[in-house]
Formats: C-alpha cells, sequence, structure tokens
C-alpha cells in the first residue's frame, strides 16, 4: 500500500505560491512593500484623474475624533459590495470552460501531461480580483473592452489540450471590443499579484486571432483549430 507522500504524488494539482493562510502580520508589510515599489497608488490616483469623487456619506458623532479616511475604511471594508456583472459578462463572452463535442460522455478520461499544464499554468493563476481591470487605461475609456483578466482566461482554455473551442473564443477576441482594443501598455501585468501576465496573453491572443483569420481566407474548408 503507497504511503501518504506517494499517494499525493499521483494527483495532479496546480501549484502556486499564494498562502494558505492569511498570516496579516507577516504579509501586510510585503503587500505594502509591493504596492510602494510598483508605485500602485500614484498610478491609480493617475487614471482616476478627472473622475467622479466617491462620496462617504456619514455624519458624526465618530468615536476616534475627527472623520478621515481610516473612518470609511471601518466603516465600509467589509460592507462593501463591488459590481462583478460586467465582468462576469465579459469572462462569460469567452467560455471560461473546457468546450468538448463529447462533453457528456463521462466513461472518458482525458489525459494531460505535466508538460500539458505548464502551457497555461501561468493563466491559470488569475483570482478575478479585477485589479488589472482598475489599473487598465483602455478600460476607463472604452468600457466594452473585453479586458485583461478574461483575455488571460481565454488563453488558459485555448492552450489546454482537451478544449475543442478555440474557434470559437478567436471570433469573440478578434472584434472592435476584443483584444484589438489593447494598447499594450502593459499595467495590468504590473498590477497583478499573481503574475499572470495579461498583457502578454492579450498579445498572443493577437496573434492567434491572425493565424485563424489568414488561414480561413487562405483556406476555408480546412479545419480551424
Amino acid at each position: 500500500m503507497m504511503d501518504e507522500k506517494e499517494l499525493k504524488k499521483t494527483l495532479n494539482l496546480p501549484q502556486t505560491r499564494f498562502p494558505m493562510k492569511a498570516n496579516l502580520t507577516q504579509r501586510e508589510p510585503e503587500l505594502l512593500k509591493f504596492w510602494a515599489d510598483k508605485d500602485v497608488y500614484r498610478r491609480l490616483r493617475q487614471i482616476r484623474e478627472g473622475k467622479p469623487h466617491f462620496v462617504l456619506h456619514d455624519g458624526p458623532p465618530y468615536a476616534n475624533g475627527k472623520i478621515h479616511l481610516g473612518t470609511a475604511l471601518n466603516k465600509i471594508l467589509k460592507d462593501l459590495v463591488v459590481e462583478f456583472d460586467d465582468f462576469l459578462n465579459k469572462l462569460a463572452s469567452v467560455t471560461p470552460y473546457i468546450v468538448r463535442k463529447d462533453a457528456g460522455d463521462l466513461t472518458k478520461e482525458f489525459v494531460q501531461y505535466p508538460e500539458d499544464l505548464e502551457a497555461y499554468r501561468q493563466q491559470s493563476l488569475c483570482i478575478n480580483c479585477m485589479l488589472c481591470y482598475a489599473a487598465c487605461p483602455v478600460f476607463g475609456t472604452s468600457p466594452e473592452f473585453v479586458g485583461p483578466a478574461a483575455s488571460a482566461l481565454a488563453l488558459r482554455y485555448i492552450r489546454d489540450t482537451r478544449d475543442e473551442g478555440a474557434d470559437a473564443r478567436l471570433a469573440r477576441l478578434n472584434t472592435k471590443s476584443g483584444v484589438w482594443e489593447c494598447t499594450f501598455v502593459g499595467e495590468c501585468s504590473e498590477v497583478c499579484p499573481k503574475n499572470v501576465d495579461p498583457a502578454a496573453a492579450i498579445q498572443t491572443l493577437k496573434f492567434l486571432a491572425t493565424m485563424r483569420h489568414m488561414r480561413r481566407l487562405l483556406m476555408p474548408k480546412a479545419a480551424s483549430r
């Protein structure tokens, strides 16, 4: 009988540096240093310049004297609701799941090898935090842009050897609101906490979309993938 260590090796689990424990006292200084090194605060202020201000409607008394940023933080941090509908619609448009013609056949096993996993591991680390959308200047001026995270996850499934939905995804992304809106500023990759590098993913998708388009022009009867 296999011991526990041997059994662990039989599972194809994603490897990540993301900590399983919060460890806030250790992690907070690291996060503050990361934000300072990347100059995130100044960049976000620059992106939001000229945009409407967020107003916190509240009134006295305040337990700790005059109102300050901490007052807002303490009052709204745990209750703040982020509007995710737009992002979820964009994500759904790139079919972020494995597409197969024989998906209903549960008797089949679709084998993948470690090298197959490596092809899309980087994109699979996305945690949908939407920091890339907050940092993206294109999304700020063109809200219809599909955006960095959705594009990176599209590439993740296109690179998956079990998937058969690449053609439909590339058709969706080869549009004005798709990858061609991106001007490759790269801010999305700068702020990504998981090093997904969505900017590079979008450039790869541009290449794949162009190859698909040319293949369909030159070989209209050939298989798209």
